[in-house]
């Protein structure tokens, strides 16, 4: 009764053998082939420019904060001090149209740990932990362009790079006061330089600005830098004015004192 069972196994193994000769050669030759395939990268292609007519007007729109009267948003903020970081923190932003900010920054147990205020181009920078309010001015008012200076003054249009920029001109001296650079791809508002005498005085540049407003950008002046990123942000809410009043100190120093000694 074993014969047939030796018989079969003999069949097994000899069609094994057949099928391992006819088909390892075929798979060499398969993998061989694909390796002497040339191989082409998928590179990214460029984003062309935008197609439709591009307008002076067109581009200052973008720049139209006028529906935002108010914010309160949840905030991330870094800093720097002649390219040094001095620290990340987390807190609330409150924010008055046009120039009035209040950054309360807080540490463990949601304990405040240092005060931000702007108000009509006065920074003051408050930490309760020794009562010192650090103060001085600033070469900005707010936080965002102001939009009704731009549309009151004169302005022109030009290209640089793969950037459109808006001039906002002094009426005197035909200088620029403001610019403003929009992405040629997308015209997407990306940065904004505020000159005094020739020179930049401050800027802002925008990351991230998914609906009316941007919610990833930084603030600049002489050697300082504030990179700002906001959640949770609620528009126009009701903000009482004293939200912005000078907080209450033991001891004022001039806001460059800050820096020194925080780096």
């Amino acid at each position: 009764m074993s014969l047939p069972i030796r018989k079969n196994r003999a069949f097994f193994t000899i069609g094994c053998r057949y099928l391992a000769k006819k088909t390892i050669p075929v798979l060499i030759i398969a993998i061989l082939v694909s390796a002497c395939v040339k191989k082409e990268m998928i590179k990214e292609q460029p984003v062309p420019p935008f197609k439709a007519p591009v307008t002076l007007n067109g581009l200052i729109s973008k720049l139209n904060f006028s529906g935002i009267s108010a914010i309160k948003s949840r905030i991330k903020l870094s800093i720097k001090s002649g390219g040094e970081q001095m620290g990340t923190y987390r807190g609330i932003l409150f924010y008055k149209a046009p120039d009035k900010m209040d950054i309360r920054l807080f540490g463990i147990f949601g304990i405040t740990t240092m005060e931000i205020l702007l108000n009509k181009g006065t920074l003051r920078i408050h930490t309760p932990s020794d009562g010192t309010t650090y103060e001085g001015t600033v070469p900005f008012r707010s936080i965002l362009p102001d939009y009704n200076l731009i549309m009151e003054s004169g302005k022109a249009l030009k290209e640089v790079d793969d950037s459109y920029v808006v001039e906002v001109l002094d009426e005197q001296s035909g200088r620029p006061l403001e610019l403003h650079y929009f992405r040629k791809s997308d015209l997407m508002w990306q940065r904004s330089e505020f000159l005094s005498g020739g020179r930049i005085s401050s800027w802002i540049e925008v990351f991230k600005r998914p609906d009316v407003m941007p919610v990833d950008f930084s603030i600049g002046w002489d050697d300082l830098l504030f990179r700002v990123s906001l959640e949770e942000i609620v528009l126009n809410p009701d903000i009482p004015d004293d939200r912005f009043n000078p907080p209450v100190s033991s001891k004022a120093l001039p806001l460059s004192y800050f820096f020194k000694n925080h780096r």
